[in-house]
């Protein structure tokens, strides 16, 4: 039961827990600050708890990242307008950063780049439709993996599908972006409707096959679409998940 009353520590009077004085005698009351440390407690516990903690997280770490490529980029010489209009300037802040540049992690051996590529991108466009997908996937995949399995399917789904990529593309690879990751998230999507069965997996099935068909057919009609990393990472997405197991 929360408490709703305390006892002045100085005179004993009863005091309303949200009082900052005693009435009668004066005295500095510490219940408040108590109160409010526990109601911060509470809802800092709500928030990590939240089926969507991760998939915003994940978000906010995008931003930040691409912040920074901006950042760099106008530091180095760059201007303010590679972030809409990525040139050579902002390509060679994101290999600085990690992108995924394939005689580097062949013949240089810097294979931290089949991860650190997941969360750089190539211009605000690429950024915002990407936050916007991860939204609209990692929510439902979250509520229905939970934590630990959500990031391992983001994370390795992401760092097997461009490696996919690296072993179609070769040495002449340069490519950042975390669609392979979700891409790995909309596979496993697919798989948790195929184990939930019901009108629940029925509904999920058909709105995520349409996810792939335009998935696939976005990357084949429009240039520059990385379809290896794509393919691959529903392919290891669906096959962690099946091997992982889902939330009860």
């Amino acid at each position: 039961m929360q408490r709703s009353a305390i006892c002045c520590p100085n005179c004993g009077a009863i005091e309303s827990i949200n009082s900052e004085k005693c009435y009668r005698c004066g005295a500095v009351l510490t219940a408040t600050s108590s109160a409010t440390a526990e109601k911060y407690g509470k809802d800092v516990a709500e928030l990590f708890n939240s089926d969507s903690f991760l998939t915003r997280t994940l978000q906010v770490i995008l931003g930040i990242d691409f912040l920074a490529a901006v950042v760099l980029t106008v530091i180095w010489g760059g201007t303010l307008m590679a972030a809409f209009f990525p040139d050579d300037s902002f390509a060679n802040t994101l290999d600085y950063l990690g992108a995924l540049k394939g005689n580097s992690v062949l013949a240089g051996g810097e294979w931290y780049r089949l991860f650190t590529a997941i969360f750089a991108h190539f211009g605000l466009l690429h950024l915002l439709f990407n936050s916007m997908a991860l939204g609209a996937v990692g929510i439902e995949a979250e509520r229905n993996l939970g934590k630990i399995r959500f990031l391992v399917i983001f994370m390795v789904g992401g760092v097997l599908s461009n490696f996919a990529s690296l072993m179609v593309h070769g040495n002449e690879l340069f490519q950042v972006g975390a669609s392979g990751a979700i891409c790995a998230l909309i596979g496993s999507l697919y798989m948790i409707a195929r184990i939930r069965g019901g009108l629940y997996g029925e509904i999920v099935r058909r709105v995520v096959t349409r996810w792939i068909v335009l998935t696939l057919i976005f990357g084949f009609l429009v240039p520059g679409i990385d379809n290896a990393a794509h393919i691959a990472g529903m392919i290891f997405g669906a096959g962690l998940t099946k091997m992982l197991g889902i939330k009860s």
